[in-house]
């Protein structure tokens, strides 16, 4: 055979840095960049956050090129899971 075949994973840079910092991200989060520019690889700059959480916040516009504004965007998800966890345990229900 001339030519082998390699398998090469690649990753994202920011997901190396994140990694190289906090260890492991959990199964189901993506890293983000909290003022949105893709070049600022800050380890302060980097967020995990599940899918849900991302789609909720950048659907509720929560999400801003400012670092301290999107990180209260997450802040507020969470509260609105929080809140919604609650309510189910007060009506009886399993949670979602």
């Amino acid at each position: 055979m001339l030519c082998e075949y390699f398998e090469t994973k690649y990753e994202y840079k920011q997901r190396l840095i994140y990694k190289e910092y906090y260890g492991e991200i959990p199964k189901g989060h993506m890293i983000i960049f909290l003022d949105g520019d893709r070049t600022n690889y800050d380890i302060n700059n980097l967020k995990a956050v599940s899918t849900p959480e991302y789609l909720c916040a950048r659907n509720k516009g929560l999400i801003s090129n400012d670092k301290e504004t999107t990180k209260t965007g997450f802040m507020v998800v969470d509260l609105l899971n929080k809140t919604k966890e609650a309510l189910y345990v007060l009506e009886g229900k399993e949670e979602v």
